[in-house]
């Protein structure tokens, strides 16, 4: 936008019509009174709007809504932008752990005042809207209003102190989303050159946030000079909108100040040129899930900063190949940490344009598929680039390493790079992108689990995605998706026979949801397999038991009888199924598992809890043919928090009987 588009008017009080468009909160009038600039203040609403059409010489419109580089004043060049944070956590206008302008802000309606204007007093400036709305109010961190100037610092809030007491006697609020680290309020930040274009770039100053809900609202005097004048955003209030759904990350790695790639994130804690310092634990929002990422030298060597300058490359990535870690002595570990549950495609870069380095960078993941698993792509640092203008694309990407990490949603994913298979050890990492894989999260949230996964199986077995590891028939706490613990305890219900654990390995289906629950498992070769869930909240429970040896077929009707808030020791309306039909599957058999074939070894019935009681599920197999049951794990989905009303649960429990029976196969 430019300053060309604003007309000037000497009115001292101004009343505006203002006709909108869009679903945002629609303002109906404003009333300016006290400036004494030539530029008026104005509503951007992101549409043609006419201003006070019935005098000539009013500013209009340029069509913008809030967002990042638009204008913040009508006088200025200033742009609003996402802060920057550097390794402390504190605001630095060269940091390196940037944080986009806040979602709730972008997207509205917002008034450009006059930045001449911010010494005016008296002033009043009131703002009408037609539906309840949140106004949120942009401050100069640097305004000292008990001092009356500037000597605030711009890395902490403002003094609302005298000119500003309104601020708090009003009842405007501190705003604090979380998406700042260490816990510190929302933050944005200026470009008061607007020469610089996305997040964290170019910054001069940082605005604090605060917010109030209304109708009909006063922004009155700030009466000091040298500073930025306030800055006023209006979104409909309302309940807030669910982040959308999180599909993965770019993260772009430097040192504070580098220049970030499009769509990345830039994470970094130190200056450039500096050696043997790690990268203590950063937090990083991506489309409002708050990740956590840290960098070591792995306990050999040390982390060096490097940026070699912005090249003149116009590929997207160039951005991300100027700038990196790197380790001499071959060893970068990165830790990340909130990962939402989910398998990924990562992709990491390894380039350092001015120098050759490793070619041979292996890749070793710790993630709920495995401990230190060597994955089957490499990096490549040892291109000549000859310096930042010759970066590409396609060097880049030739430098990158591709593979595959599970998170269980709780445990931290470390991926480890390790250089020294190469005769250069030196090690530089660029950064990393991560992609959800669709198959397995789709299933994964949409079909059979909303609220816990229970893998039984022997030691450290492996886990599937969020899973609970359950290796001992003793009580053992298991969490839920929300955080909710409960008990599981396994025996064979004051039965024959004893409890068996078994791994039968790692299936080379591994990413597939389910294959790692269905690879390990509880037995009972008399037939008889007790669970008892101990604590379990309040609720109605869909529950899905799988029935998988996968080198042995067993039983192949096993009854199931549940104990909870219905009744005792009541017979469902279906049965499991261990036996295949083919015979043994043999001692390679993990390698035929997959996500339907383990469907179709499971029952699926419902439970209810009273909140006090423990639920007890028997598995009986005593009656079949083959008398072996195996347990391999239960899932669980709430279909209703709290104990049901009888007449419910009766009904839900045909019905869900019913859905059970067309699903599987029965004897």
């Amino acid at each position: 936008m430019t300053l060309s588009h604003r007309v000037s008017t000497f009115a001292a009080s101004l009343v505006v019509a203002v006709f909108i468009a869009g679903s945002h909160a629609a303002v109906i009038s404003v009333t300016e009174t006290g400036n004494l600039e030539p530029e008026r203040s104005i509503v951007e609403n992101g549409g043609a709007g006419v201003f006070d059409p019935g005098h000539p010489g009013t500013n209009v419109a340029d069509g913008s809504l809030f967002g990042e580089d638009v204008d913040v004043f009508t006088d200025r060049t200033h742009e609003h932008n996402g802060a920057a944070f550097d390794g402390g956590g504190a605001l630095s206008t060269s940091g390196g752990n940037i944080v986009p302008l806040p979602a709730y802000l972008v997207g509205n309606e917002y008034v450009t005042f006059a930045n001449d204007g911010r010494d005016n007093n008296p002033y009043n400036f009131n703002i009408k809207t037609d539906v309840n709305s949140d106004f949120y109010l942009l401050l100069d961190n640097r305004l000292n209003g008990t001092a009356g100037n500037t000597s605030s610092p711009n890395t902490t809030d403002p003094d609302l102190g005298g000119n500003l007491t309104w601020v708090t006697a009003d009842g405007w609020q501190r705003v604090n989303t979380g998406i700042s680290p260490g816990g510190q309020a929302d933050y944005t930040g200026v470009d008061e050159g607007g020469n610089a274009v996305g997040p964290g770039l170019g910054l001069n100053q940082f605005y604090s946030v605060y917010k109030l809900t209304g109708t009909d609202v006063d922004i009155k005097v700030q009466g000091i000079g040298g500073s930025n004048n306030y800055s006023v955003v209006i979104a409909e209030a309302g309940p807030t909108p669910p982040p959308p759904p999180f599909t993965g990350a770019q993260i772009d790695v430097g040192p504070n100040g580098q220049r970030v790639a499009a769509d990345f994130i830039g994470v970094g804690d130190q200056n450039a040129n500096t050696n043997g310092v790690d990268m203590s634990l950063q937090t990083i929002t991506v489309d409002g899930q708050v990740l956590t990422m840290g960098m070591t030298s792995g306990g050999a060597g040390n982390l060096d900063w490097r940026d070699r300058g912005d090249g003149t490359g116009s590929d997207s990535l160039v951005p991300v190949g100027e700038d990196f870690v790197k380790n001499n002595a071959g060893h970068v570990s990165v830790l990340l940490g909130n990962l939402p549950a989910g398998t990924y495609t990562a992709t990491s870069y390894h380039v350092d344009p001015n120098f050759t380095q490793s070619n041979d960078i292996s890749v070793f993941v710790t993630d709920a598929a495995g401990q230190n698993v060597l994955q089957g792509s490499t990096g490549d640092a040892g291109q000549a680039i000859g310096g930042v203008n010759g970066l590409t694309n396609t060097n880049i990407g030739n430098s990158a390493a591709t593979f595959t990490v599970v998170s269980n949603g709780r445990d931290p994913v470390i991926v480890r790079f390790d250089g020294t298979p190469s005769a250069d050890n030196e090690t530089p990492f660029n950064g990393l992108t991560l992609q959800l894989d669709a198959p397995g999260s789709d299933f994964f949230r949409g079909g059979l689990v909303d609220y816990a996964i229970i893998d039984f199986g022997a030691g450290n077995h492996r886990l599937d995605v969020g899973a609970n590891r359950v290796n001992s028939a003793a009580s053992t706490s298991v969490t839920a998706f929300n955080g909710e613990q409960f008990m599981v305890s396994v025996d064979n219900g004051g039965n024959s026979g004893s409890i068996d654990l078994r791994d039968r390995g790692n299936s080379t289906n591994g990413g597939e949801f389910l294959v790692p629950l269905a690879e390990d498992h509880f037995k009972n070769n008399a037939g008889f397999v007790n669970v008892t869930l101990d604590g379990l909240p309040a609720g109605e429970y869909e529950v899905t038991s799988i029935h998988v040896d996968a080198e042995f077929s067993q039983s192949e009707a096993i009854d199931i009888f549940v104990t909870d808030a219905i009744g005792a020791n009541v017979l469902q309306g279906v049965q499991g199924d261990a036996s295949f039909p083919g015979g043994n599957p043999g001692g390679s058999g993990e390698n035929l598992l997959n996500t339907a074939l383990i469907l179709d070894h499971s029952a699926i019935f419902t439970v209810v809890s009273d909140g006090i009681n423990p639920v007890s599920i028997l598995f009986d197999g005593s009656g079949a043919n083959d008398t072996e049951v195996p347990v391999s794990g239960l899932v669980l989905r709430r279909l209703e928090a709290g104990v049901p009303e009888p007449a419910t649960a009766t009904l839900s429990l045909l019905g869900l009987a019913g859905l059970a029976m067309r699903r599987r196969r029965r004897a």
